[in-house]
């Protein structure tokens, strides 16, 4: 019995903590957010690791597969 009021205090201790969240609604620009995505790419920090991390710098960038 005393696991089970353990448990039990455990879980409302965690919804508990939950609670004080609050959802703060903000505005979605769908044509903004694509453009962002569509921007993204790893050619400039993957090119840049690669220098910083190894000392190599691929003669033709980028890297054939």
């Amino acid at each position: 019995m005393k696991f089970a009021s353990f448990l039990t205090m455990r879980l409302a201790t965690c919804f508990a903590g939950c609670a004080p969240s609050a959802y703060h609604p903000a505005p979605v620009a769908p044509q903004a957010i694509a453009a962002q995505l569509e921007a993204r790419s790893l050619d400039d920090p993957l090119r840049a690791w690669m220098r910083r991390a190894t000392g190599f710098e691929p003669a033709t960038w980028p890297l054939a597969t």
